[in-house]
């Protein structure tokens, strides 16, 4: 890896670690990142959970639900956005099964002056809560399909362990 793209992670890991500390877990309006486990500046396992107001925030018996993702990092980084990808599948019309995200919704509006926090947060914030406006980065057609035939039953889809 690059000097620069290690310098660069090793900072946006810092940013991401305060963000962590100073929010406390705490997640009434917006989606929120719980912790970090970076065994290589490569990858990071991140944890996140949705807003308190969004059908991906518990499951169907009521308890808190929490995410894991992957966000991995090339020798091109900040040039090149970070890619993330669900571990813990959330059904999304956003989300493929296997957990890959639309990289459009990242690498759109991507500059090296952004952080890898922004697309994390850019991420969540559109698979929990505007996935309903964003027909247009769908990568998993059927929960669209589904959302849009039947609410209810997408609804049933999202909060079902799976």
């Amino acid at each position: 890896m690059s000097a620069v793209a290690t310098k660069r992670i090793g900072k946006d890991l810092q940013l991401l670690l305060a963000s962590i500390k100073s929010n406390n877990g705490n997640n009434t309006t917006g989606p929120v990142v719980i912790s970090v486990d970076s065994q290589t500046l490569q990858e990071w396992y991140v944890e996140a959970k949705a807003p308190v107001n969004s059908i991906y925030h518990k499951w169907s018996d009521g308890s808190e639900r929490i995410y894991k993702l992957l966000v991995s990092f090339t020798d091109e980084f900040p040039h090149e956005a970070p890619k993330v990808r669900f571990l813990s599948v959330p059904y999304s019309p956003l989300v493929t099964p296997d957990g890959s995200v639309c990289e459009e919704i990242i690498v759109a509006d991507w500059s090296p002056d952004q952080h890898a926090l922004d697309a994390i947060m850019l991420v969540l914030e559109k698979v929990f809560c505007t996935y309903v406006e964003s027909p247009e980065e769908d990568i998993f057609h059927e929960a669209r399909d589904c959302l849009e035939k039947n609410p209810e039953e997408f609804t049933a889809r999202v909060q079902q362990r799976h």
